[in-house]
Order: C-alpha cells, then structure tokens, then sequence
C-alpha cells in the first residue's frame, strides 16, 4: 500500500474522533503527562489501600515503646519508626489521604466561588466589575499567613479551618484567571446572537461563555492542587495546620524536627512524599494545558 493511500485513510479516523478523544490523544502525546497521571493514580491506591490496611487507633496514632526511633528495615519497619514507635510507612501512606483531601476541596472551594466572581465581574462589567476586583485585590493583599493565623486564632486548629484558609487565599488568583479568560468571550458573534435571540445573562454564562473557557480553568485548577498540597504542608509544619498526632505529611514533618540530625529518615520520607504528589499534579496540568490550549497543539 502507498504512503498516499495510507495518508488517506488515517486523515478520517482522525475527523471521526470527538472532542474529548482528541483531547486524549493530546494529552497522551506529552509522556510527561502520562507519567504525572500515572503518579496520581499510584498515589489514590496506595492512599485507598492504606485506610484498609491499617487500624487508625493501633497502626496510626497509637504508641508502641518497643519500637521507638528504629532505622529503615529494622524488625520489619520498611521505613523505620518515629518517636512514639509508630511505623513511618503506614503512616506516610495513611497521610495521602489528607493531604490530597486539603489540596482537592481547597482547590475546588477556591475554583467554584472564583470562577463566580471572575466570570460575572467580566460579564457584567462597569462599577460592578470594579467593586468586585478591587475586593478580590484587597484580599489578595492579605497574606495566606496572616489569613490563617487570623482563622486559627478565631476557630483552633482544624483540617476544617486549613481548608478554609487554602480556600480563600486562592479566590483572588482563580477570579483573575477566570475573568481574562472571559472578557475576550463576552463581546463574541455567538453571545450576540444569544442576546439577539432573548437569552438570559444567566444561561448566556453557562451554556456560552463558562463552557468556552473551561481549558484555563482545569489546567489552573489541576496545577493549584499540587500548589495547595504544598502550601498545606508548610502550615501544618508550623503548627498551623493539621495537628499532631494526625498523620499529614507537614505535621510528620514538624514531629521529626528534634531528632532529625540522629534520624534523617523521619524527615526524607515525607519530603518525598510531597515532592512525588507535587510534581504529579504539575505534569498533569502541563499536559492538560498542551492537550486543551488549541494554540499549543503545534
């Protein structure tokens, strides 16, 4: 067969994909995305098997004086033991839990109510798009810190209040990104013959114009999670967070503090364990910007 007949049987099948298969296709293309998803779902099973493997009480928080401080490999601890003799590894793996808990909600409370803001503020426009970004920037002047502090103060120290704090720090970034995705969109042909036709702004938004600018708002989201993963762990770190003796990868980390210099260990292992989730997140969301964005498909 010829290379031209070949050309034109492969040129169909690639007309007959839909939008999402080509997305698919896209995506699969960049194997740095491949490999970040691969890292995600390893990261899902181990977290889903974890919280049937082990007894929180017994295995997670619950002391054992006979196997404090033990080194990687000692008495069957693949990874070693901390302080308190609890198993480093069903612990670290327990953790994922939480961690891909704080980063999904946070992100996801974050993405909804920015995408509000943003998408109205650029719909509407005039003084109420100005009142709405002058507020979006005055809580972006608030540092994520001081936010938290303020919540902790107020509440206590709380996954819940984590979340909440992860939650509106990231308002003001997803509202701007939403609101430049938007505005291009607004004064389009096919918005104006919506309007010509009678429909409402509301259904305007959401079945016109939020549809059109869902690809930097997944790809920002995706790549936010792995940001708010972080973030969460620093907090935590500084007592901010998660408290101890949950097993967050940031709170593991602030437990290991004492002996880290005797036992480097306590402290390697859920820095990698970040570093892993992080750079999943990230390929991820690189490879859904190339397979989404139509000007970075060439």
């Amino acid at each position: 067969m010829s290379k031209k007949s070949e050309k034109t049987m492969a040129t169909p099948d690639l007309k007959k994909r839909t939008r999402g298969q080509q997305i698919w296709h896209q995506f699969c293309k960049n194997k740095g995305s491949v490999v970040g998803m691969a890292m995600i779902i390893i990261l899902l099973i181990v977290g889903i098997y974890a919280q049937f493997a082990y007894d929180y009480d017994t295995d997670i928080i619950g002391m054992n004086v006979d196997s404090i401080l033990l080194f990687p490999g000692q008495d069957g601890h693949l990874i070693g033991t901390d302080h308190m003799g609890r198993d480093m590894l069903a612990r670290l793996l327990y953790g994922a839990k939480y961690s891909i808990l704080i980063g999904v909600l946070a992100t996801a409370i974050s993405t909804v109510i920015g995408v509000a803001i943003g998408a109205i503020a650029a719909y509407v426009g005039g003084k109420v798009e100005t009142v709405m970004m002058r507020l979006v920037e005055i809580l972006m002047m608030i540092p994520t810190v001081l936010l938290t502090i303020i919540l902790v103060a107020v509440m206590g120290v709380s996954l819940n209040n984590l979340i909440w704090a992860l939650s509106l720090s990231g308002i003001p970034f997803m509202a701007r990104q939403v609101r430049a995705a938007v505005l291009p969109l607004k004064d389009s042909e096919f918005v104006e013959a919506a309007k010509a036709l009678g429909v409402s702004d509301f259904m305007i938004l959401m079945t016109h114009i939020l549809p059109n600018s869902l690809s930097p708002i997944i790809v920002q989201a995706t790549i936010r999670i792995g940001v708010t993963i972080v973030s969460a762990s620093v907090y935590s770190f500084l007592g901010l967070g998660v408290p101890s003796p949950t097993p967050e990868w940031g709170a593991m980390l602030s437990d290991a503090r004492v002996n880290m210099r005797q036992y480097p260990f306590l402290v390697i292992y859920p820095g990698l364990a970040i570093m892993w989730t992080t750079m999943g997140f990230n390929l991820m969301g690189d490879g859904l910007r190339d397979a989404l964005d139509p000007k970075l498909k060439k």
